[in-house]
C-alpha cells in the first residue's frame, strides 16, 4: 500500500499516518526545501519500530491545480492499494484530488481511499464514504520521539515570559534527551 500526504509543519499528523498505516512507501507532497529535515527525523522514528517506508518526496510549490492533478494521476498508475491522506492539504490538493479521481475508472478507484484527520470529530475520517471514522487503534510516541520528531529543539513561541538564562538550560536539556 502507497500512502500519498501533503507535507504540513504539523509533523505528527505524517507520522501518525505511517505508524498507523504501515504503509511501504510514501509519497510527501509539498515544498521541497521545507521537507529535508523533517523527513529524516520520520525515517529515524520508522526504523526505531523496525518501519521499512520508503519515503518519496515531491514538490508541488509553486505548482498550479492542473499541475498537481497531472502528478495524481500519474501517481495512481500503478496497480496497488492507497491512501490519500489530505490532512495537510490545501484548497489547491483537495480540487486536484477530486479531479483525478473523477477521471478515474471505479475498478482503479476501489483501490484509492481519501482519508483526513477531523480535530472537531478527533477521529479520521473516510472523505470518499460519507466522512465515516475509519476504525483504527491509538498510537502513541515515547518522549524521546516527539523530541526527535520535532529535532528537540524550543519552539520560539513557548519563549514568551522566560529568561535567555532559562531557555538555554531547557534546549541544553532537550539537546541531552535527543541523544539518548
Amino acid at each position: 500500500m502507497t500512502l500519498i500526504a501533503c507535507f504540513t509543519d504539523s509533523y505528527i499528523d505524517i507520522l501518525a499516518a505511517c505508524l498507523r498505516l504501515k504503509p511501504e512507501k510514501m509519497i510527501l507532497m509539498g515544498e521541497a526545501s521545507a521537507m529535508g529535515a523533517p523527513v529524516k527525523r520520520y525515517r529515524e522514528i520508522l526504523e526505531g519500530r523496525n518501519i521499512s517506508t520508503e519515503i518519496i518526496l515531491k514538490d508541488i510549490h509553486g505548482k498550479d491545480i492542473a499541475d498537481i492533478c497531472d502528478l495524481f494521476k500519474s501517481l495512481l498508475e500503478a496497480e496497488e492499494d492507497y491512501v490519500i491522506d489530505l490532512t495537510g492539504g490545501d484548497e489547491q490538493v483537495f480540487m486536484a484530488v477530486g479531479a483525478a479521481l473523477a477521471g478515474m475508472d471505479s475498478e482503479k478507484r476501489a483501490r484509492v481511499r481519501v482519508e483526513q484527520y477531523s480535530p472537531e470529530a478527533d477521529a479520521i475520517l473516510d472523505v470518499g464514504n460519507d466522512n465515516r471514522p475509519v476504525p483504527c487503534k491509538p498510537i502513541s510516541l515515547s518522549v524521546a520521539e516527539l523530541l526527535r520528531l520535532h529535532g528537540a529543539l524550543l519552539h520560539p513561541d513557548t519563549a514568551t515570559g522566560e529568561t535567555n538564562k532559562e531557555r538555554k538550560k531547557v534546549e541544553k536539556l532537550w539537546a541531552l534527551v535527543a541523544k539518548s
